[in-house]
């Protein structure tokens, strides 16, 4: 005789509680009342997931530059930062799934909002993600712009996708049709106020670099 036995918790239990019963079975037959089992549940708390921004090394490339970050998947948003240099205005740029659900798939991203002068191709874009819990949900890690996510039961994932200008590279060359071999000179100024220094070879040829 197979006899099945199904706990049920209902909505209202509290999170991370181990709830316990046991069933006992009388045999009419023999009258035996040893027969019982013994079932526990773990109320576990719904995956939460936060998905921010932070800006690198000369923060904006263009200070009108803000990015819409967005968690596609169950309970999912769009955020759009705000603010000017390496400033993110508080609340903004941020996305919560507060109460999101486990083993489904969720793609964290982000764009250039609109009304942004550069593209994303002018950034260096990357992600690191930490996991309030222990568990073996595998976390994105690395460079890009669009992550996929798994998250387990009890998860508290926080990702932060940084963006860093990329480098900005000018030659300027002159050259002279039937002139004589002498250098040129010449004058380079930095109109972004930006620390990096201007490196100027001019060899002595008939064009200078």
């Amino acid at each position: 005789q197979v006899l099945t036995y199904t706990q049920t918790v209902n909505a209202g239990a509290p999170l991370n509680a181990n709830i316990a019963n046991t069933a006992s079975i009388t045999d009419p037959r023999t009258g035996d009342s040893n027969d019982s089992f013994a079932a526990t549940t773990q109320v576990s708390s719904p995956p939460r997931i936060v998905l921010q921004k932070s800006l690198g090394g000369q923060a904006r490339f263009n200070n009108l530059d803000e990015f819409a970050m967005t968690i596609a998947g169950p309970g999912g948003g769009t955020s759009t930062t705000a603010g000017a240099g390496a400033t993110v205005t508080a609340g903004t740029g941020i996305v919560t799934v507060a109460t999101g659900t486990a083993g489904a798939t969720y793609t964290l991203g982000e764009a250039m909002a609109a009304g942004s002068v550069a593209t994303l191709g002018q950034y260096a874009n990357s992600i690191s993600c930490t996991n309030a819990t222990a568990s073996a949900t595998v976390l994105p890690t690395g460079a890009g712009t669009s992550f996929t996510l798994i998250p387990q039961a009890g998860d508290d994932i926080t990702c932060t996708m940084t963006n860093t200008p990329q480098p900005v590279q000018v030659r300027v060359a002159k050259a002279t049709v039937g002139g004589v071999n002498v250098p040129f000179d010449f004058t380079m100024t930095n109109l972004s106020a930006a620390s990096t220094s201007i490196l100027v070879t001019r060899p002595m040829s008939a064009t200078a670099t």
